[in-house]
């Protein structure tokens, strides 16, 4: 599912799909052009890009305070935090 995203924001910036790819597991950084290039594709300003990604990033540190929480755990309590959480998320 994540390739197609990144064919088409490859096909909307002229980037390589394989570099959004990458820069989306933190493996490459962007230059300003390509940020600006990655707006204009999303239909959205620069500004409006950066505070999309400052609302992600308290979700996004919960979650990595989350996995390192239950980063020791055996399988056995994972499999039960799991389901767990499969329960909640249904209710």
């Amino acid at each position: 599912m994540k390739v197609f995203f990144y064919l088409i924001l490859a096909a909307k910036t002229g980037l390589h799909y394989t570099y959004i790819g990458q820069v989306e597991r933190g493996k490459k950084n962007l230059s300003l052009k390509s940020i600006e290039k990655i707006a204009k594709a999303l239909d959205t300003s620069l500004p409006n890009l950066f505070l999309f990604l400052e609302k992600r990033a308290p979700q996004d540190k919960l979650k990595k305070q989350i996995l390192d929480t239950i980063a020791d755990m055996d399988t056995r309590t994972l499999k039960l935090i799991l389901r767990v959480v499969k329960a909640i998320v249904e209710k």
